[in-house]
This record gives C-alpha cells, structure tokens and sequence, in this order.
C-alpha cells in the first residue's frame, strides 16, 4: 500500500532531470510583521508624538500586493487614521508616519489589528508588536 503511494512521485522523480518540486498551500502562506518606530513615547496631556509603521515580509512564496491598514484607538486621536503601502514587496519597508495625540494621564498601547489589515493574499499570519504611550 505505502509502495503504491510513494512509487508514482518516486518514477516522476527520476524522469523529471530538472528537479521535483513537491509544493503545498503552507509554502504560499507567508508572515508579516509590524512594528512601532519609536516603540515607547512619553507625552504630557494633549501632547503630540509622530510614530512610524514599519513591516516585514519574508517567508511568502509571492510578494505582498500592497499593505492597508486602519486605525482606531478610542484613546488617542490619530492622524491619518489609514496608512496604505501601494507597491508590492517583500523584506522591510516603511509603511507610513502617524501622529496621535492623547488628552488624559496613563499608559496606552497603539498597536495593529491584523482584522484592519488588507494585504491582498490570502493565509498571511499577522505578527504585530504595539507602541507604548505613556501620559504624565
């Protein structure tokens, strides 16, 4: 039985002189990461900081299209709230510059939601890592 099942990709093996390339749907699933350029600021009640997205996409068999994200925090006020990456890529970019603001003392994170994020391919796994905002 086991013979019957390994034999058939045995003889495409040995027929095929350039190689054989078993490809599954995990080798088109890729990661990308995001993060928080400075990953920490400190501001005082109504200040303003400007943070930078930046992101990473390497294991993909394809490049990502482009990269949309949305942002939202019922905290803060953030300027834009949309920050689009409109060229394919992979490896390391820079997906745009934000600035918030936030009125009341504490500590608050700014981070992505990998459901307000649109790269335009499917099976992408969506490591993100927030920006700590500290208000005194």
């Amino acid at each position: 039985m086991a013979v019957a099942v390994v034999l058939p990709a045995v003889i495409a093996g040995v027929l095929n002189r350039n190689g054989y390339n078993i490809s599954t749907s995990a080798d088109q699933s890729g990661e990308l990461r995001t993060w928080w350029e400075p990953a920490e600021v400190i501001l005082i009640p109504g200040g303003e900081a400007e943070l930078e997205l930046n992101a990473e996409y390497e294991r993909g068999r394809y490049p990502l299209p482009r990269l949309t994200v949305q942002l939202n925090s019922p905290n803060m006020t953030i300027e834009p709230q949309q920050l689009v990456y409109d060229l394919a890529f992979r490896g390391r970019i820079t997906v745009g510059k934000i600035r918030i603001r936030v009125q009341e003392p504490g500590e608050y994170y700014l981070g992505v939601d990998e459901n307000m994020i649109d790269t335009g391919l499917t099976n992408i796994v969506s490591i993100n890592s927030p920006a700590k905002v500290i208000v005194r």
